[in-house]
């Protein structure tokens, strides 16, 4: 009987590549619970919305284009939305309005490249000015400020998909509560033919209040001039 004995050199490479081996290990099980983390919380992301005894809402889906007018549909927009959006229905909208003034954003396709994507960030600078004067026109006496940048095509596809399962796996239970105050946000895309509208007041399920936020802070990092779709990305790829 042939008895191997090992050198202290053949120990330590011996020892090097079991430790090797069960790093290897742990690395690929932390990868693997990851994966099915964001797919799990993707997956949650992607489930119906209840909305139960909260604020009022409004959801439409309708054709993009009037075609015996040849224009866009904008029924879903209000006066001061149409001051913001007015021209026609972008892949992606929201709008926000609340005591503190009106701001939204509306993602665009560069008319320059088509291939590339623009963020427009919109807001009313004069909006506490044109408030204490209450006058009959006061509409007409609001300023919008548009500011723009350019964004990665990931990015502007992640939050229209994003939104649009927001819109489409909403529902409502139960009777709505008597809402005073706080704010309205509108979530908008255009699918294929259609546009795809969500107005709500002060929205308070998971998901949708997220995506709220989440724009908000989209135009008050853009206002900062700190705008970091990164980070965007990372939220609407693993959203807890």
């Amino acid at each position: 009987m042939k008895i191997q004995i090992q050198t202290a050199s053949e120990l330590k490479n011996s020892s090097l590549t079991r430790t090797l081996a069960h790093e290897t290990r742990k690395i690929r099980m932390k990868i693997i619970s990851m994966f099915f983390f964001c797919f799990f919380i993707s997956f949650a992301f992607s489930q119906d919305e209840v909305h139960t005894r909260e604020g009022f809402f409004l959801k439409r889906v309708e054709h993009n284009l009037i075609m015996l007018e040849a224009k866009y549909n904008l029924d879903s927009k209000g006066d001061v939305e149409k001051l913001f959006f007015g021209d026609f229905n972008a892949p992606v909208e929201f709008f926000y309005a609340g005591v503190d003034g009106y701001s939204g954003l509306r993602i665009v396709k560069d008319s320059l490249d088509t291939s590339s994507y623009i963020i427009e960030i919109k807001y009313i600078p004069n909006f506490e000015e044109v408030r204490k004067l209450y006058p009959p026109h006061w509409l007409s006496l609001y300023r919008v400020e548009t500011i723009s940048f350019p964004i990665s095509e990931q990015f502007a596809k992640k939050i229209h998909h994003r939104m649009s399962l927001q819109i489409e796996n909403f529902k409502a239970r139960g009777l709505p509560l008597i809402s005073v105050g706080g704010y309205t946000a509108t979530f908008r895309v255009v699918v294929d033919d259609e546009v795809w509208s969500l107005f709500i007041g002060n929205p308070q399920g998971k998901y949708i209040r997220k995506m709220a936020d989440l724009c908000r802070e989209i135009i008050t990092d853009a206002l900062d001039n700190q705008l970091d779709e990164s980070k965007y990305i990372s939220v609407l790829n693993c959203w807890i």
